[in-house]
Formats: C-alpha cells, structure tokens, sequence
C-alpha cells in the first residue's frame, strides 16, 4: 500500500468515527450535554471527504469492476438481490446515524391500538370493537380535562382531534349507546356476522372524533402501520429501521477496532519474530476455528 492509500485509508477511518459517534464527540469537547448533535456542516465535511477518497480510487474501482469475478457476481440474480438488499439495509442505516431521518423519540411513540395486524390486515370483529373502544375512552378521558387536544397528543402524539369540545362528547356517547345497547351483551360477535354493520357504525364514529391525514402526513401514518404495532401500540417498521442504526454503528466499530489491533499485532509479530509472531499466530488462529 502507498503513503497516498495509506492516508485516504486514514482519513475514511476517521470520518467513519466522526459520523457514527459525531453527537458524542460534539457533546464531550463542547460541554453541551448528552443531547447535543454535530452541526450539519461537520456531517457533510465527512461526506465530502469520504466522496474525495472515491474520486481518487476511481480508476482502481473501474479496474475492479471489469474483473472476471464482478462479471460473475452480476449475472448471478440471488448475488444481486442480496447485494441490493445490503445496500439499502446499510443506505437506511447510514441515513438515521448521519441525518437523524428517525430519532428515537418516534419509535418510543403511540401510533395506534395494541397489537394491531400489519399489511393492511383486517382484525377480528371483537378486536376490530375492542380497537374502536380505546379510541372512544381515550377521547373521553380527554375531554375531561382543561384541555383535551393537549392531553390527546400525550396519547396520540400523531392524531388531532376533530371538532368542537360538544360535537366530540355527542360522538362518543352515540358510539358508546350502540356498544352498552346492542354490542355488548353479545359474548362472541366474531360469530354473529349481523352485527358487522353496528361494528362498522361504531368504528366510523370512532374515526369521525380525529382529523383524517391527507398528502405526505397521511403517508408517513399509514407507512408507520404497514408492519401494524406492538403490544403497547408502537410502530414496528419504525422500530425496526431504527435498529438500522445500532447495528450500523456495532459494524463500523467492530471494523475500527480490528483494523487497530490487527495492524498492531501484525506490526508487533513482523517486528519482534520468534516466540511474539508464534503468539500472534496462535492468537488468530485460535480464534478463527
């Protein structure tokens, strides 16, 4: 490796360090606490060098691409697929760790009933009722307060409510007349197809009490519900994107830590010789087998 690999190898090293741990960094030379993130130009410094160091391997990485083993890689279908699926898993990961697409706080969020299905899957009638029935004891419980719209966004930050304080408490005490009235005394509606309708009556209701997302909102809300949500009514996908980050970081740290070490040690045995490389040697392979 020339001095000039060397250094680029360095310098993508060390922008690789700054981007996975820049609010730690930032937080600990600037005293701002925890919190704190890097500013956006620092962030796209380490882009613009990471894109420098490509630039000046750019005839190298033309070179590899024309070799006979990437020719085989391409026309294998699986080898493409899986590639891509990477690629995208690392892109989604590189995205949340850099820009902060997804924070924490929104995977930590209500965004919909318990255990709700995904794929656009439909419930059970009794937990089609049941999910309905949350929706209407939340407001209700709301509109008891001083202050209801902000007491519904400490349930559900991503749901308005939708009119005033009177035809809201008139919605909920029509839902909740059909449920006391019609639904409840039934012990299993999941076979008493006939009362779809009344269930479907109470579900519209229950829709009614909030204002419909439209345009890029009611995207971003319906793309939080395609994997549904767990037991305490959090989005699965969003959750699991954001794991995208943790295992991002995990990588890049172990790959730091073993270019550290392994160039130690491999300096120390071709330095030293004898019983220091017979070390090393027994070292690495013993954690290889």
């Amino acid at each position: 490796m020339t001095k000039k690999n060397l250094t680029m190898a360095i310098v993508a090293i060390v922008v690789g360090a700054l981007l996975t741990f820049r609010s730690q960094i930032w937080a600990y030379f600037v005293n701002f606490g925890p919190d704190s993130q890097v500013p956006d130009w620092l962030v796209w410094a380490g882009l613009v060098l990471a894109a420098i160091f490509v630039f000046a391997q750019r005839s190298k990485i033309v070179e590899y691409l024309k070799t006979r083993e990437m020719r085989k890689l391409r026309r294998s279908r699986t080898a493409m697929c899986a590639l891509f699926v990477c690629g995208l898993y690392l892109c989604v990961g590189i995205g949340i760790l850099a820009f902060g697409l997804i924070n924490l706080e929104e995977t930590e969020f209500r965004v919909a009933t318990n255990s709700r299905p995904g794929f656009f899957l439909e419930d059970t009638p009794e937990k089609r009722l049941e999910a309905a029935m949350w929706y209407l004891d939340a407001v209700e419980k709301a509109l008891k307060r001083k202050d209801p719209v902000g007491e519904m966004r400490g349930t559900l930050p991503y749901r308005e409510l939708a009119g005033s304080r009177e035809t809201l408490e008139t919605t909920v005490k029509e839902a909740q007349d059909i449920y006391l009235d019609e639904l409840d005394p039934i012990s299993n509606l999941d076979e008493r197809p006939e009362f779809a309708p009344r269930i479907a009556r109470v579900e519209e209701l229950a829709a009614s009490l909030f204002v419909e997302p439209s345009g890029w909102s009611g995207f971003v809300q319906n793309f939080r519900l395609v994997l549904g949500t767990d037991r305490q009514g959090r989005s699965i996908i969003m959750r699991g994107l954001y794991s995208t980050k943790v295992a991002v970081q995990m990588g890049v740290v172990t790959a730091i830590i073993t270019v550290i070490f392994g160039s130690l040690l491999g300096t120390a045995a071709a330095f030293f010789g004898g019983i220091v490389d017979w070390l090393v040697i027994w070292l690495y392979s013993t954690l290889s087998s």
